[in-house]
């Protein structure tokens, strides 16, 4: 991002010079220190910490750039979406991938949407190799599971699709991985617009999948992040496909690029606070239909 006047803080002294070896950048002793030296913070710690960090950040006039999920809970939300302003970011990439791009302009000539189907899943071991048992999926508290975890998909598809009115959903802890965490979900997300998206997720699969298949009055949009091949089938016309980049790296710069332009044009970021708050109140609900075995209503 071509910024070198960068401090790194982290609980955890070894993690925290690694870092600070790494990218040859100071390590700070204190998270006030840390933030008395910055104007703009990126906070990565576990999702039950990243609303008071960003409270604390805002009170020492920094701005915050926050990793999904928003939060655990709704605890400090609405305060934070009040003083956060335009200088509070949530991290959603996956919105920056050209694929969702295009997806979401192609939506706008298919007609009526019928139907969608969303899935995100992948071998949470192989993932996140030598440490998934003690990183933060595999917490109860920390944000883990794949509701919460994989809530890309929520917000993704809140951005193709506009904000959800209900939910039910199913999930289940089914491996013996050693997680507190359900390892399995499967939603129905019921759209204002008037239609139903079934959604899976899962921390099993050994073959990578992603994927998103939207049916239309004039046809079927099929996008497959882990081919990076989209396919447009428009009824009575020839099938059309179009390769994009597999992975996700440049989505991350995208979005950082994304904050820091709305910082300087004092704009508010595509992903605010208020945004954000939408698909975390999808995921809780989504963990209260789990719990109550019922239809939620948002």
């Amino acid at each position: 991002m071509g910024y070198k006047d960068l401090v790194v803080y982290d609980t955890d002294k070894k993690v925290k010079e690694a870092v600070a070896a790494r990218f040859k950048i100071n390590a700070c002793d204190t998270v006030t220190k840390a933030l008395d030296e910055t104007d703009v913070v990126m906070i990565c710690t576990p999702a039950d910490s990243h609303v008071p960090l960003a409270l604390l950040a805002l009170k020492k006039k920094n701005a915050a750039f926050i990793e999904k999920p928003l939060s655990t809970s709704m605890k400090g939300v609405e305060k934070l979406r009040k003083s956060g302003g335009k200088r509070v970011m949530v991290g959603f990439n996956v919105r920056f991938h050209p694929m969702v791009l295009a997806i979401k302009n192609l939506i706008g000539k298919m007609g009526t949407i019928y139907s969608a189907h969303m899935e995100y899943a992948y071998f949470l071991p192989d993932a996140r190799k030598g440490t998934y048992a003690s990183g933060y999926a595999a917490k109860k508290g920390q944000g883990g599971g794949v509701i919460l975890d994989h809530l890309h998909e929520i917000d993704y598809g809140i951005s193709l699709f506009g904000r959800v009115r209900s939910v039910f959903g199913s999930a289940q802890t089914i491996s013996k991985l050693d997680i507190q965490t359900e390892d399995t979900a499967d939603v129905v997300l019921g759209f204002k617009r008037g239609f139903a998206c079934s959604l899976h997720l899962d921390y099993l699969q050994k073959a990578y999948s992603r994927s998103v298949k939207i049916v239309t009055k004039k046809g079927i949009i099929e996008g497959n992040f882990a081919t990076g091949i989209l396919k447009v089938t428009e009824y009575g016309k020839k099938v059309t496909t179009k390769k994009f980049q597999k992975g996700f790296n440049e989505t991350y710069k995208h979005e950082l690029r994304h904050f820091i332009g709305c910082l300087k044009k004092r704009a508010r970021p595509a992903i605010d606070v208020g945004e954000a708050t939408h698909s975390l109140k999808v995921a809780l609900a989504i963990k209260r239909s789990v719990a109550e075995e019922k239809v939620i209503a948002l």
